[in-house]
């Protein structure tokens, strides 16, 4: 298992909020080129992403639920659409919603020493203060902590 950040896409769609579509149904989402498409692939079942939106910080924790396939859909979820009417998807299963206190890219700073920058990126700088904070929320929802990469 890893751990993600996914920068929510705001600046592309002219600062539409998307993360509402992907809490709301349960996935992340991209409709945007091919390389932030095959981005989706490096996610695996089981993998923690944390949502991160600039300016605003970490808006959600969950957990992939299933593989990203390479299939478009064309019923779309997003709020705002999609450049062709197709959207790429990754079901997640959300642990943490933050919208209404996001943890402000100040404090993810003053907990890891970064923020992330790309559209999917691998955290391993602050992974164990990422994989300690994760596993405290399962605890507090009452499910098993997710067990530490190796």
């Amino acid at each position: 298992m890893d751990y993600y950040f996914i920068n929510n896409d705001a600046v592309s769609l002219g600062g539409l909020n998307r993360r509402d579509g992907w809490i709301r149904y349960g996935l992340i989402l991209t409709d945007g080129a091919m390389e932030y498409q095959e981005q989706f692939g490096q996610l695996s079942p089981g993998d923690i992403v944390l949502i991160y939106v600039k300016h605003l910080g970490v808006v959600a924790i969950g957990s992939v639920a299933g593989p990203w396939n390479d299939v478009a859909d064309g019923s779309l979820v997003a709020d705002g659409g999609s450049n062709d009417g197709t959207e790429h998807r990754i079901r997640v299963i959300w642990l943490k919603d933050f919208r209404d206190h996001p943890l402000s890219p100040e404090k993810l700073r003053l907990i890891i020493g970064w923020a992330p920058r790309q559209a999917v990126q691998r955290i391993t700088k602050g992974l164990e203060l990422i994989q300690g904070m994760v596993a405290d929320l399962q605890r507090t929802l009452g499910r098993e902590p997710p067990r530490r990469s190796e």
